[in-house]
């Protein structure tokens, strides 16, 4: 019952990260009205989301060896959410570029762990073969 939380867990992870990428062409033309900005513009912006992607891959590869995977993905979910609620708060195309590229690092951080856990539990089994190639397929 215990790997089936923690699949679920990592499921939910790709799940987020995908769903800040897929609908930027949708998005992009309410935050260019929102601050006032082209449409161009607005764009790019999620390049910084993008940029806090990659590097949150490079904070994966020594983050887990100083903390528990428990207390990153546990305290990384928080933050995350909390990131999410202040795009609603924020003003400024800076504070906007900013806070993209702190969620893209979370999101990042948050599925390494999550492709991590999937692979120490499901090690010497077919079915790890397949979450990977859904969660990467997602991601």
């Amino acid at each position: 019952m215990n790997r089936i939380r923690l699949v679920a867990i990592c499921i939910i992870a790709a799940f987020l990260m995908s769903g800040f990428v897929n609908p930027i062409g949708l998005i992009s033309g309410p935050v260019a009205t929102a601050f006032g900005i082209s449409i161009t513009a607005a764009v790019s912006a999620f390049g910084f989301f993008t940029f806090g992607v990659f590097a949150g891959y490079v904070v994966s590869f020594y983050i887990f060896d100083y903390f528990s995977f428990k207390s990153v993905v546990v305290t990384g979910y928080l933050v995350l959410a909390a990131g999410i609620a202040l795009l609603y708060l924020v003003n400024s195309t800076v504070g906007l570029f900013i806070l993209l590229f702190c969620l893209g690092t979370l999101a990042s951080v948050e599925g390494c762990g999550a492709g991590t856990l999937i692979s120490v539990n499901w090690q010497g089994r077919q079915r790890q073969v397949i979450w990977m190639q859904c969660l990467t397929a997602v991601a």
